[in-house]
């Protein structure tokens, strides 16, 4: 319920501080988006459903941060094996309008490999 409007902000902040019009200057800038979006972003977004999961399983947030150092370098590895990928298509192909959808739609893909990691 809370992704939503989290990734639309998000998204709004990357277009802003790195805009994706013009040939070189968009090109480029995708490239950043990709990387800012497969670290900074990825190592958050992990790091809330690693905690997420373990407060629900009714486990102390202290092992729910112990499990976040344990499980988060492994699970990025996994993300990345899709969703550079999936990124590439999005910023080359998907209008901008669509970009938060095919967000939360692809994400539900990874919270299903997650679920799996976790």
């Amino acid at each position: 319920m809370c992704l939503g409007p989290a990734v639309h902000k998000y998204c709004e902040f990357s277009d802003w501080i790195l805009p994706v019009d013009g040939a070189t200057l968009g090109i480029t800038n995708r490239a950043f988006k990709i990387l800012m979006d497969q670290t900074i972003y990825l190592a958050v977004n992990c790091s809330i459903y690693i905690v997420a999961i373990g407060v629900l399983n009714g486990e102390p947030v202290e092992n729910s941060a112990e499990n976040v150092k344990n499980q988060l370098k492994p699970i990025m590895f996994t993300v990345w094996r899709f969703w550079p990928l999936v990124h590439c298509v999005t910023y080359a192909l998907i209008p901008v309008r669509h970009h938060i959808l095919r967000v939360i739609f692809v994400d539900l893909v990874r919270k299903a490999i997650l679920a799996s990691e976790a």
